[in-house]
């Protein structure tokens, strides 16, 4: 089911005023850091599966 429009903007509304509030105190750039982290944590299952020659393709296939 797709997300409404409601759904939408309610959450981008939440994503802005708590990266205000983040910036503010001093946490954002703790959540950009710990975000980069866990995209490179990510990026390395990736290069370790691709390098194994397994096909990611069957992986995330329906």
């Amino acid at each position: 089911m797709p997300p409404t429009v409601k759904t939408l903007l309610s959450k981008l509304l939440f994503w802005c005023v708590l990266e205000i509030v983040l910036n503010y105190v001093g946490l954002d750039n703790l959540a950009d850091y710990s975000e980069f982290i866990a995209n490179q944590t990510i990026n390395s299952w990736q290069n370790k599966l691709s390098n194994s020659s397994i096909v990611l393709d069957t992986l995330y296939s329906k």
